[in-house]
């Protein structure tokens, strides 16, 4: 009995001490509490894809704050504390200058896109920028100002608590960090209300523990899936039943992002925002299509279905669209040289699915990587699609054919960050639209600003191609609802509803293409335009066009095929649910064709 009682006086006599030292060697604590609150003040004026609150990513950080101040605590000698402390400090010092210098940097957060960076064996998808070694000189020096300050702050703090005993030790203990707090949120908030409410994903709400705990399971897994497909993608058999032979010719698809027609000018809009296509359109050299609808409401999943043989009615049997080959691979059957040129992300959990497929092609080009680091250090939110021209390939290549898939940013918000401020044209004013808001306006001429610059793009890419023999199909991976789905009225991004589903759909002919395959010409100039479609027949549908026949052919999806047999409704599956393309809103006079 006496062994008991003395042992429980030990322990408490241990947890006194714990406390203690917890309560009168506050300065690791202090310090951190300052440095990760400067990181939470930082996040929304840098990383404009944020959504948390400086108040959740505090709450989500204080229990990683307490356990490493109380860790030094459990130590009896003075000079053991000391050092612990010192290398708590200082790792989170130097987490602290990484993290800073990714926000500036337009890396946003430590996120999948930036622990994939270290796990990705091919340096042509490296994007530097966001790795250790990409670290500036002036996001260094920065950084340790700051954590400077926050040392300034933590001996001021702990200089009043060593002076104050009883309540006057509580309360100094706690006044000067409440006061930076406080002024904390005012700059916050005033930086916040900056941000648009649409942005949403879930490592942006994230604080650092809650983060890395999150990021450390989906890397693992998407590690895991990747190595899956890619294995699935190289056991695929595919046969060529019959292969016309055609003089050397380019085949490009460009995909845009997040452009609906209801929103274009050669659609109906009534703001001349598509000056080019227009031109192009009413010189019939390039052929629109009005009833068309992505996939899916997300790059990841509508690119995958695009670009792959898998259909709906597949896709609603449980199949996935790993189960089938891609484009690029039936490319590379029939002798094609496949290219990959893009001005997305390389790898992150967002574009999974697209990495698999890129990895298809027989080469790729990003960039968001090493080959534009120098520029993306000066001025990391100038990745315009321009930069993708000088990148253009031409046939022959090694006495092959070319297929180019071009993967624009297109319009994808934030809008203002896709347009350089020359095609910075329309303004709220300009958008006459009673239904909106003065601040949804704003948003809608930003869109409408990117919209502008994404039409002389494309129109850049054609003229590249117009003096070769070149076939050349845009389309976006899939729309945006503006405003305009009655359920999300305040809603302007990525959205189940038909209207963040459709979009448009060109096809252009080189002069010499036309006259060099008068078959293809024939079938791309006699469809109906107004023939609906989905783009998960892009696939079956352009390997169709060119004359290739394959033993994973299915004619009824291929829209330039007699065989084509697209039902109405169209139902784009999401979630064990459907969603109905409704007709009768796609023939309404706002979502018709312009007449030229």
């Amino acid at each position: 009995m006496k062994a008991h009682s003395t042992n429980n006086e030990r322990v408490k006599n241990f947890v006194h001490r714990i406390i203690f030292r917890f309560w009168h060697e506050p300065w690791l604590g202090v310090f951190l509490i300052l440095l990760l609150t400067v990181e939470g003040i930082s996040i929304p004026k840098w990383a404009t894809n944020y959504q948390g609150t400086l108040l959740h990513y505090l709450i989500g950080i204080l229990p990683l704050v307490f356990v490493c101040s109380l860790l030094p605590t459990f130590f009896e000698k003075r000079v053991v504390r000391r050092i612990i402390s010192a290398f708590i400090a200082l790792l989170f010092s130097l987490l602290f200058i990484y993290q800073f210098h990714l926000i500036k940097c337009g890396g946003g957060l430590i996120s999948p896109t930036i622990i994939l960076q270290y796990n990705n064996g091919n340096a042509a998808e490296i994007q530097t920028q966001f790795m250790v070694r990409g670290i500036t000189l002036n996001n260094v020096l920065l950084s340790l100002a700051y954590i400077l300050g926050c040392m300034l702050i933590t001996f001021i703090v702990i200089s009043l608590i060593h002076k104050k005993h009883g309540i006057i030790h509580i309360i100094s203990y706690c006044t000067p960090i409440l006061a930076f707090i406080i002024f904390s949120f005012a700059v916050q908030r005033n930086l916040y209300s900056k941000i648009p409410s649409y942005l949403s994903e879930k490592y942006f709400f994230l604080s650092t523990n809650e983060r890395f705990y999150s990021l450390s399971k989906d890397i693992i897994k998407q590690k895991d899936d990747k190595e899956r497909i890619a294995k699935k993608f190289q056991e695929f058999k595919i046969a060529i039943n019959e292969q016309p032979l055609r003089p050397p010719h380019n085949v490009v698809l460009i995909i845009g992002e997040s452009l609906r027609p209801l929103d274009m000018h050669c659609y109906g809009y009534p703001l001349q925002n598509t000056p080019h296509i227009d031109s192009l359109i009413a010189t019939k050299q390039l052929i629109p299509y009005t009833h068309v609808a992505s996939a899916f409401f997300n790059t990841n999943k509508a690119i995958a279905l695009m670009l792959t043989y898998i259909t709906r009615e597949q896709e609603l049997k449980g199949q996935e669209w790993y189960d089938y080959p891609t484009l690029p691979l039936f490319f590379n059957k029939v002798g094609y040289y496949t290219y990959w040129c893009s001005n997305q992300e390389p790898s992150s959990v967002w574009v999974s699915y697209i990495e698999s497929i890129y990895n298809t092609c027989q080469e790729k080009y990003f960039v968001l990587t090493d080959n534009n680091l120098k520029r993306l250090e000066t001025d990391p939110d100038e990745n315009y699609d321009e930069y993708l021209f000088p990148q253009l390939k031409h046939t022959p290549i090694d006495g092959k054919n070319l297929f180019e898939i071009v993967h624009l940013q297109g319009n994808h918000s934030i809008y203002t960050e896709r347009y350089p401020k020359k095609w910075n044209v329309y303004n709220a004013n300009d958008i006459n639209e009673s239904r909106l808001k003065p601040q949804d306006r704003q948003i809608t001429a930003e869109y409408m600003n990117s919209i502008l610059y994404n039409d002389w793009i494309v129109s850049e890419v054609i003229k590249h191609y117009s003096n070769s023999s070149s076939i050349i199909i845009y389309l976006s991976d899939h729309g945006i609802s503006r405003f305009d789905d009655p359920n999300k009225p305040n809603h302007f991004h990525h959205n189940p509803h038909y209207t963040g589903l459709r979009i448009p759909f060109f096809v252009y002919m080189s002069k010499q293409f036309e006259k060099e395959n008068p078959d293809v010409a024939q079938k791309v100039r006699n469809l109906n335009p107004n023939t609906p479609f989905v783009s998960d027949g892009l696939s079956h549908s352009l390997i169709d066009l060119l004359g290739i026949k394959t033993n994973w052919d299915d004619p009824k999806h291929a829209i330039w095929n007699k065989a084509y047999n697209e039902p109405l409704p169209r139902k784009i599956p999401n979630n064990g649910k459907i969603i109905i393309m409704p007709e009768d809103t796609l023939r309404n006079n706002t979502l018709s064709l312009r007449k030229h």
